[in-house]
Formats: C-alpha cells, structure tokens, sequence
C-alpha cells in the first residue's frame, strides 16, 4: 500500500482523537475486551484464565501503541506492534494447543475500537470533507497497523510451534509426560536395564551358551536333509 500524507488539519485531528482516546483508555479497553472475549470463535480463551488476562494485556498495548504513535507523529503509517506482550501471548496461544484462528479476537477488537473511533471523530468536525479524509485515513491507519500486527505474531507463534515440535522443548516435555504417567526416562531404562531387583546392581552378561553369539560361518547353512544309506536297507536282523 502506497502511503500518502493527509493534509495538515487531518493530521491535527487524527493527534486530537488519538490523545482522546489516551485520556479515555479505560472506557475504550473495557468495551473491547468485553466484546473480544464473549465472541464465539474466543469461547476456548474466555475459559482460560491464563489467556483471558494475556488478551486484555495485548488490547492494551496495541490501542495504547496505535494512539502513541499517532499522537507523536500523526498521519504517518504506524509499524507493527512488536513488544514482549506479542511474544509471550504467542506463546501462551501455542502451548494451549490453539492456532492463528485465536488471532481473530484482534479484528474483533479492531471493530469495537472503531465504532469508538467513529463517534469522538464526530465530535472533532462538523465538515463533510474534513471528515471524510480523517476516517479515510483512520481506517487505513488502524488497518494497515492491526494487519502488520498479526503477521508478525503469526510468525512468532509458527516459530514457537517449531521450536516445540522439533526442538529441546519437545523432547523435554516427553519426558515430563513419561515421568508424570509413571515410566522411567530414556535414560533411566537405559542405565538400569540388567539391573537385579535385589541389588540394583548390573550384572556382565552371561557367557553360557544361551548368550553366545552365531558363529557366523554356520549361521547361514542349511541342514542336509537325511538319507537312509543302501547297506542299511539290505541288513537283516
């Protein structure tokens, strides 16, 4: 997307509206946290405490974020949201067995934040034109942003899941779920295989015959079958 710069009175009201939604961040993050979590496809995050507190952490931070750079800079277009609250709500979203469907819960945000954004833009001017370009950019604004956004905590969390599936972690938490269901570890049943019950000590192997290896010029011909011999067949009793 090609970004162009607004004029400077919709520079001047993109910086009014974002310091007003600064002012009033609590009334906006409690209508979007309320609509981000009775949402359908977030049933599965509502339910976890653990996700729900990580999901009001992150609307914080990226209307927070959104409406700081927008104050500092206005009609610039804002980069993604990178800080540590995308990382470990990434994480939290792998390791609970969820997918990049939970990002969904951002555009539901996005939607609750703008009808907000729509009614102080109301407030700020009662001209046609200007109102028009101030929710034009507003919209590429906050899109632009939001999607920035989900592509970076996408990537977070396909690099987590791999690091989980294919790294130290994974081999990790095997063990754990074999500790916790009752088996010994890998190691352990390694180290402790010809252990004796009454000693826990390792015996050397056996050398009776029963443990002896083939003899490998043998192993591998097979019996003659027999046959009775003609001078065996002709003796009488």
């Amino acid at each position: 997307m090609i970004w162009q710069r607004p004029s400077e009175r919709t520079c001047d009201l993109l910086r009014q509206g974002a310091e007003i939604a600064l002012n009033s961040l609590q009334e906006w993050l409690d209508e979007i946290d309320e609509a981000t979590l009775a949402a359908v496809t977030m049933r599965a995050v509502a339910q976890d405490p653990a996700l729900r507190a990580a999901t009001r952490r992150i609307n914080r931070a990226h209307l927070t974020f959104w409406a700081s750079e927008t104050v500092r800079d206005p009609g610039a277009p804002v980069p993604a949201y990178t800080g540590p609250d995308s990382l470990s709500h990434a994480r939290d979203l792998v390791r609970r067995g969820l997918d990049e469907s939970a990002l969904d819960s951002y555009r539901v945000g996005q939607n609750t934040a703008w009808r907000r954004w729509m009614q102080t833009a109301f407030t700020l001017t009662s001209d046609p034109d200007e109102l028009r370009e101030l929710l034009d950019v507003s919209a590429r604004s906050v899109s632009s942003f939001l999607d920035a956004t989900i592509v970076d905590i996408a990537a977070r969390m396909a690099a987590e899941r791999e690091e989980l599936t294919h790294g130290t972690h994974a081999e990790r938490r095997e063990i754990v779920t074999l500790l916790v269901e009752g088996a010994p570890s890998a190691d352990n049943g390694r180290k402790h295989a010809w252990a004796t019950p009454s000693t826990g000590h390792t015996p050397p192997p056996s050398c009776g015959a029963r443990n002896r290896p083939p003899n490998r010029a043998t192993s591998n011909v097979r019996p003659r079958p027999w046959r009775r011999r003609p001078e065996c067949s002709n003796h009488s009793p």
